[in-house]
């Protein structure tokens, strides 16, 4: 079996195609390490991808080749190992696998989705004076709003980004990041995928609704825009989200330990 093929066999409910499970795997660029049918692809201290077949599953290949892997890390000058990309961290029940391996768990975190081809907005939103739009002034008044909120998502807000805001007199409010065609885990043959990520509202503006009607704009824009689904990436705020109709279809721990 190809990387591929246990990936689908796994996780029979994502229906990405071949080329789409490599581009968010960084295949081409990794080191592939097999064990029969069982595979798993690294990039630096990373492990992106871990999976046995079902058929193979409770015969210890999945412990032999995360340590394949942590034994690579190592040889490589790494001290640790994270598990990032494809699955950013222990997927649903696997959880326990890594914490019975010396893995440290995170807090949880979840993929969200939804079809947008009939989405609808909802009445009443709270406007607050405030006006939606695509960013376009001083590159530097949105990284400072950006640094009020997370700082270390500043590293997204690149110039060349499409970021609608909050904007509320001058000033930016809220903000996100807008994709129109984005290749993620809600990819398959036939859709269009939009996504909207790294969604923050500045302090001061908090508790007005600013932040959530943004995605709402948002999410009306990516349907405008011909896209059959939005996706939310590595987001907490599920209830958040839930209230405009986003539903989540996978829940992962990041984890990480040290060599």
């Amino acid at each position: 079996m190809s990387e591929y093929e246990i990936f689908k066999a796994c996780f029979p409910e994502l229906m990405l195609t071949e080329e789409q499970f490599d581009i968010l795997t960084e295949k081409k660029s990794c080191r592939i390490i097999r064990d029969g049918e069982a595979a798993a692809i690294v990039k630096k201290k990373e492990v992106l991808f871990l999976a046995v077949a079902p058929s193979e599953q409770g015969k210890g290949k999945g412990k032999a080749l995360l340590k394949k892997c942590e034994e690579y890390i190592k040889e490589n000058g790494y001290d640790e190992v994270v598990l990032n990309g494809l699955f950013p961290g222990a997927t649903d029940n696997s959880e326990g696998f890594f914490l019975k391996r010396g893995y440290t768990a995170g807090g949880e975190f979840v993929e969200m989705g939804m079809d947008i081809t009939g989405f609808r907005s909802k009445e009443n939103n709270t406007e607050c004076g405030v006006s939606y739009e695509f960013y376009n002034g001083e590159h530097s008044k949105l990284i400072s709003a950006v640094e009020k909120v997370i700082p270390d998502w500043i590293q997204y807000f690149t110039e060349n980004e499409s970021v609608l805001c909050g904007m509320k007199n001058g000033e930016v409010a809220s903000f996100c990041i807008i994709g129109e065609d984005k290749t993620c885990l809600l990819s398959d043959e036939k859709s269009k995928v939009g996504s909207i990520g790294c969604v923050g509202t500045v302090p001061e503006y908090r508790k007005q609704g600013i932040g959530l009607t943004m995605v709402e704009k948002g999410t009306e824009y990516l349907k405008e825009k011909g896209c059959d689904k939005c996706f939310i990436h590595y987001t907490h705020l599920e209830n958040w989200y839930g209230k405009l109709g986003y539903k989540t279809f996978l829940r992962f721990t990041p984890m990480s330990k040290k060599l």
